[in-house]
């Protein structure tokens, strides 16, 4: 995805994004600005298939990628409402799909407004390491200024050889 010639308002697409998915891997990708540069998630819903306890995003490993340019999170993986009742992320259909071992690494993720690297509601077995993140946070958010975030609901997850850097620039 190549929106390098748009205005941030006119970005509103997330440049990759999947669900119902087990034993994906994803290399290769590259996005120059989109919305949210790639997302994996399933929110809870009507269907007996979209319920917390029949849904496990498993084995799912997302490497070697290069994601320039985000106005929101550089990767938004896992659901951020992980009660399913939280204020804002209610939902009558109970919490999200739970998510189980991800590997994120060597990736390459530059110029990001929210936080880098977001993983969320994920369980056994997963890894970020080897990643690269540069200038996240430009929005200035509070809540969104980390490089990478180990969020909610996460068990067991190990976080090793990433370096974040944070380059401040300041507009005179």
């Amino acid at each position: 995805m190549d929106n390098s010639d748009r205005t941030p308002s006119q970005v509103t697409g997330i440049g990759l994004t999947f669900n119902w998915a087990h034993h994906v891997d994803i290399s290769g990708y590259h996005t120059n600005h989109s919305a949210v540069g790639l997302m994996v998630k399933l929110n809870a819903n009507a269907l007996l298939q979209g319920r917390y306890d029949k849904v496990l995003l498993r084995k799912i490993r997302i490497f070697d990628n290069y994601i320039f340019r985000s106005n929101g999170e550089g990767m938004y993986i896992g659901h951020t409402g992980i009660s399913g009742t939280t204020t804002g992320n209610s939902t009558p259909y109970g919490p999200p799909a739970r998510m189980d071992s991800i590997e994120i690494y060597n990736n390459i993720l530059d110029s990001l407004d929210w936080d880098g690297i977001q993983l969320s509601n994920a369980l056994n077995g997963c890894k970020i390491n080897n990643n690269f993140v540069r200038r996240y946070g430009i929005a200035n958010i509070g809540s969104q200024q980390a490089g990478i975030l180990s969020g909610g609901n996460i068990s067991g997850v190990q976080v090793y050889n990433n370096m974040t850097v944070m380059v401040q620039v300041q507009v005179l």
